[in-house]
């Protein structure tokens, strides 16, 4: 199966004999399949520029697709279910406008744009929750798309890792039973960090009964799914880092509501600290006088800082005052 854009000439996808803005199906050979739905190699078409393929377990077979850029509007991205010989409506018809005899996607971007590139069905058991998804790795939406179904239907869909890693490239199913993540922030659209481009593999949540063992298992506390990545060692995060990672603010979040313990928090702050996750500026000191619990205005800081209202370095300070305090030890 060969996937193939229109090539700047919209017009084209809708004729039957020529290869562009289709999708193809060759023998390994070059011949044609004697039950191709035309006596060419066109397996489908009206399509603008198809990217990523997969199949689930049942044969089903999707595409993901680039909407339209120009004249035609703008987003709406598509995932498609490609059945052979069927008209998916580029140029004549886009998002949930209709035509007969043209297929709508069974979803679509809307006006936001994703961009999406490679696609994959995951049956691998290492995150059972995700068993039968399709994950979708989208370029410009910098997020991994997944999509659950009923039938032939979308149950629901949703953002992963948006904004961690910049544009993921394509997404695959590692034979260990893990996913993996190829990202492409050095093709000349993106904005590469330090040590990019990766590939990145797909931890589940770990069972902890600590702050501090979370952080050393390299897995925030999460209830849904992961949210970061490890080294290829499998104990550290990606990189270390100068700023607070996002991930901690859930922490904060969850101690200022009284679900984790003081004690484990400034344990975990510890660990932080000790690492150079979280670096405390050495000339940031507040005064106050040394208390026996935590007091409840850091707690309401932590709480205000998860919610965005208190920025890193105000946060910063409230740990610096825990150091000074002698609640967390360095």
């Amino acid at each position: 199966y060969i996937t193939t854009g229109d090539a700047g000439m919209p017009e084209m996808s809708q004729d039957q004999n020529t290869v562009v803005g289709k999708i193809l199906r060759i023998n390994p050979d070059g011949t044609i399949p004697d039950d191709n739905p035309y006596a060419n190699a066109v397996y489908s078409l009206g399509h603008r520029n198809p990217q990523g393929i997969a199949w689930d377990r049942d044969g089903r077979m999707f595409a993901t697709e680039h909407g339209p850029s120009g004249w035609r509007g703008f987003a709406h991205d598509e995932i498609n279910q490609i059945i052979s010989g069927k008209n998916y409506g580029w140029p004549e018809i886009i998002g949930d406008e209709t035509k007969d005899g043209m297929t709508n996607p069974v979803l679509h971007s809307g006006d936001d744009t994703w961009a999406p590139s490679g696609a994959s069905f995951y049956y691998g058991g290492q995150i059972p929750q995700w068993t039968g998804n399709l994950f979708v790795a989208t370029l410009r939406g910098e997020h991994l798309h997944m999509i659950s179904f009923e039938q032939d239907m979308v149950k629901s869909h949703e953002k992963l890792f948006f904004e961690d890693f910049g544009r993921l490239r394509d997404v695959v199913e590692g034979p260990d039973g893990y996913l993996y993540l190829l990202t492409s922030n050095r093709d000349g659209r993106g904005s590469p960090a330090s040590n990019d481009d990766r590939i990145l593999r797909i931890m589940p949540m770990t069972v902890i009964s600590s702050f501090e063992q979370c952080v050393e298992a390299g897995n925030p506390v999460m209830e849904s799914y992961p949210r970061q990545c490890r080294t290829h060692d499998g104990k550290h995060f990606v990189e270390a880092i100068s700023k607070i990672p996002s991930w901690i603010k859930d922490i904060a979040k969850w101690w200022s509501l009284g679900q984790i313990t003081d004690q484990d928090f400034a344990l975990g702050l510890e660990f932080l600290i000790m690492k150079n996750v979280i670096v405390v500026p050495e000339d940031t000191t507040l005064e106050e006088s040394p208390e026996s619990n935590i007091p409840s205005w850091l707690r309401e800081n932590a709480g205000g800082w998860s919610q965005g209202m208190l920025s890193d370095e105000e946060f910063l300070q409230s740990i610096q005052w825990m150091i000074d305090n002698q609640f967390i030890r360095t």
